[in-house]
């Protein structure tokens, strides 16, 4: 029976080869911009899905899922992504293990006073666990101070939110970036404020590992596999359609470190450093 699906490539590719191999079928719907639902669309097509994987963050889908619509009519819905955190009937990445590996990394360059592209008060729930999972690392080192810059984890967020930490004056020597969206956003804000800076600030960012190669000084980047993120929750559709069960506890995905080149808060004089000007490539 049909097994929908929407979401990136990558995911879908996974979960497409699980499935086929298992003789069900997936068809792919990509959606809108950054995965924003196209909720017509789905209610067109819902009514004859037997389980649906959904790639957007969960709050997209809230009040579409809490009404009498098509779409909430699926008998299964999986979430899938670095966005989602349900105790059931979700595939996510370890976010725990994720802070800890940043707070790690950038103490391990000197950081001591780390500017996370988000916010403390931030309401979107996947920034809120992220949010709170620096803040448990953090609390294991009280010499370490995170500041919270207002952005977000889009590249407008991030690069104004950084830039104007920057023009402020306030000091900060480490960033950590919650997308690779961000990530790009906070190395441009970087160079457009003082090109030095990319040699002086190690940053680390979370999302997909194919955007350091456009980088430099590539920055480290946290990453879970798109293709454990499509298998488990494909696995997980497959368990759900072929029992009883209404609900699947939720699947952690290992996340990984990738580390980015040697960037050291330091105070050297300006001679020593390296000029990236030649070779910089940051979108």
């Amino acid at each position: 029976e049909p097994i929908r699906s929407l979401g990136t490539h990558q995911v879908a590719e996974a979960a497409r080869n699980y499935l086929i191999k298992r003789g069900y079928q997936l068809d792919v719907q990509f959606v809108g911009p950054r995965n924003a639902p196209n909720i017509p669309l789905l209610e067109r097509l819902a009514a004859e899905w037997k389980a649906v994987l959904l790639s957007a963050p969960r709050g997209e889908y809230d009040k579409h899922l809490h009404t009498e619509t098509p779409l909430a009519s699926v008998p299964h819905k999986i979430f899938i992504g670095p966005m989602q955190g349900g105790v059931t009937n979700c595939v996510y990445s370890d976010y725990p293990r994720a802070a800890e590996l940043a707070i790690n990394y950038l103490i391990s360059r000197g950081a001591e006073r780390i500017l996370c592209t988000t916010s403390d008060e931030e309401r979107i729930p996947h920034l809120l666990f992220r949010t709170y999972a620096l803040d448990l690392c953090a609390a294991r080192y009280p010499h370490v101070k995170l500041i919270y810059s207002g952005g977000g984890n889009t590249f407008e967020q991030a690069y104004s939110s950084v830039l104007r930490f920057l023009q402020s004056g306030e000091r900060f020597d480490g960033i950590f970036a919650n997308s690779h969206y961000a990530t790009c956003g906070a190395l441009r804000a970087l160079a457009d404020h003082d090109l030095r800076l990319l040699w002086k600030i190690p940053v680390i960012g979370m999302g997909r590992r194919f955007f350091l190669d456009y980088m430099v000084p590539r920055p480290a980047m946290i990453t879970a596999s798109d293709g454990d993120l499509g298998r488990e929750a494909a696995r997980m559709a497959v368990e759900l359609c072929s029992t009883d069960r209404k609900s699947y506890p939720s699947i952690v995905v290992p996340v990984y470190l990738t580390e980015g080149d040697l960037v050291l808060c330091r105070q050297e004089d300006d001679a020593e450093l390296p000029n990236p000007i030649s070779k910089a490539v940051i979108p």
